[in-house]
């Protein structure tokens, strides 16, 4: 957006889909200091951050779900399981998940993150797509609208349409991910020329000028 003349322009040091006092803790153990920044101050933040933290079924249920997702989250880290197993482990943490969390909460968000990685190394784009669409609902609630990791992850979703050949579906994501990452990171940005790569890409093979490689 256009920042008028004398307004404050702040800098996020933390994620922000972290909880409140999770963001509050690592601000004043990093960097000595308590954020009363505008997210930081928003007066409807404490619904917010209940969200992300809330849980849908029962307590033996939340257990077993922060079970699976640990041990999916450290299979993943381990480079001696194959990832077509950790990609098994993620898919049966976030089934599980699913019924014992809120579904914007962050834990799950985290899975799904993780699982789009695997799944996109694995080139499975099918299960990379599914879950980078979930996420892009969480992510327009717990980040604003012009934080660059929601263009991002926007960019992501347009990229698997075309890997999935769909132009007509890419070409939205595309343009809304390139506006906020030019906006964020820069024209310039690597991330920002690729998308646009792909938008131009996604724009021919609508008109049958070409396809998407």
């Amino acid at each position: 957006r256009k920042i008028a003349s004398g307004s404050e322009i702040t800098i996020s040091y933390v994620d922000l889909a972290t909880p409140h006092i999770q963001r509050q803790h690592d601000l004043s153990k990093q960097y000595m200091f308590k954020c009363s920044c505008e997210v930081c101050s928003d007066p409807m933040s404490e619904e917010k951050e209940k969200i992300k933290i809330s849980t849908a079924g029962p307590e033996d249920l939340v257990r077993q779900a922060r079970a699976a997702a640990s041990q999916a989250h450290a299979s993943s880290a381990d480079p001696s399981i194959s990832r077509s197993q950790v990609l098994k482990e993620l898919k049966d943490a976030i089934s599980l998940s699913q019924r014992a969390l809120h579904p914007l909460n962050i834990e799950l968000m985290r899975l799904r993150e993780e699982a789009i990685r695997v799944a996109v190394a694995e080139e499975e784009w099918i299960v990379a797509h599914a879950q980078c669409e979930e996420t892009i609902t969480a992510y327009r609630q717990h980040y604003p609208s012009s934080f660059p990791l929601l263009g991002v992850q926007l960019a992501m979703l347009g990229k698997l349409e075309m890997y999935l050949g769909n132009p007509s579906k890419a070409r939205p994501y595309l343009a809304e991910g390139l506006d906020t990452i030019r906006r964020t990171l820069g024209a310039e940005n690597h991330t920002a020329k690729e998308t646009q790569r792909l938008l131009d890409e996604a724009t021919w093979s609508l008109q049958g000028l070409g396809g998407f490689d």
